[in-house]
Formats: C-alpha cells, structure tokens, sequence
C-alpha cells in the first residue's frame, strides 16, 4: 500500500504540535458564543488587546477592527491544528478516504 500524501494545508504544519488544553477549551468557546466570546478588550492605556487564560496577543492594537482580526488569524490557525490532528487520527487509524 502506497503512502498517502500530505494535503497542501498541512505540508506547513509540520512538526506537529498538540492544542493545549487552553487552546482546546478558546475553540469551543468561540464556537458556542460566536464573536460574543471572542476575548477582545481594551485596556487603559486605550489599545486593543486580547487575552484568555495563559494565551494572548503577543502585542497591543490601535483599534479594535486589528485586535479583532488578529484574534481571528489565531483561531483559524487553531482550527487548522485541530483539522490536522483529525487526519494524523484518520490515516493512523487506516479510516477509508
């Protein structure tokens, strides 16, 4: 039987690395509340930022549009991940294409 080949998507994710517990937990809760959930806020000093758990943004923004969407890129890098542990599981457990 032949190797199966890598999908496009994920030739960029590799090594592979496992969601944290944390990353896991973001995900269900975006998914549940929708952009209601989505832990964007503004701080004193009047910048955006976004925070949740041990999980943040690695700096602050000048408005909320540029926190959001970056928040937004983190969590389609998150579902991406989840997407790939889905067809590591897939090809290991030899489930039909």
């Amino acid at each position: 039987m032949s190797a199966t080949p890598i999908p496009e998507r994920f030739v960029l994710m590799m090594p592979y690395r496992p969601l944290t517990d944390t990353e896991r937990w973001l995900v269900g809760h975006v998914t549940m509340f929708g952009s209601d959930g989505y832990p964007v806020r503004k701080m004193k000093s009047g910048k955006w930022h976004w925070e949740c758990r041990e999980l943040h943004a690695p700096q602050f923004f000048k408005t909320r549009r540029e926190a959001v969407a970056h928040f937004e890129r983190y969590q389609d890098m998150l579902h991406d991940w989840l997407a790939w542990e889905s067809y590591q599981r897939c090809i290991t457990e030899h489930c039909p294409a």
